[in-house]
């Protein structure tokens, strides 16, 4: 009994010794979505400022991809998302040739995943959704 009532008061000690260091502490600061490593959180989307070569890569890729006619004229806005490698979720300014060489302006949300561990198959466009704008801006 004797054995059972110091180990239960060591417990409790070590638990109050414990809750003071933490009770109270001021928590630190959210981190930075895009950041540096530790920065990002999985399944966040977090934004990329500024634009990085490799966004361009990314962009160019998803151009290709939206079909012959288009292109990219600029990137408004690129988010990050960590699922199984990293999606970027883009804005892209896009121009449109059509069969009477009329340029169409349109605004394009494209979803691209880059998996860099798999040959071949690094970048894959998962979703595109593009509207029409009235102009290059």
């Amino acid at each position: 009994m004797f054995t059972k009532s110091v180990f239960i008061l060591a417990v409790v000690c070590f638990a109050a010794t414990m809750a003071g260091k933490y009770v109270g502490r001021k928590s630190s600061p959210a981190p930075k979505p895009g950041g540096a490593p530790g920065g990002l959180i999985p399944g966040g989307i977090g934004e990329c400022l500024p634009f990085k070569p490799f966004h361009q890569v990314v962009a160019d890729f998803a151009i290709g991809r939206l079909g012959i006619g288009y292109t990219l004229i600029k990137i408004r806005g690129v988010r990050t998302q960590v699922v199984a490698g990293t999606m970027f979720h883009m804005e892209l300014l896009v121009s449109r040739d059509t069969f009477y060489n009329k340029k169409i302006y349109e605004q394009c949300d494209v979803k691209v995943v880059h998996t860099p561990w798999i040959a071949g198959q690094e970048l894959t466009l998962r979703s595109k959704q593009c509207k029409e704008t009235c102009c290059p801006n």
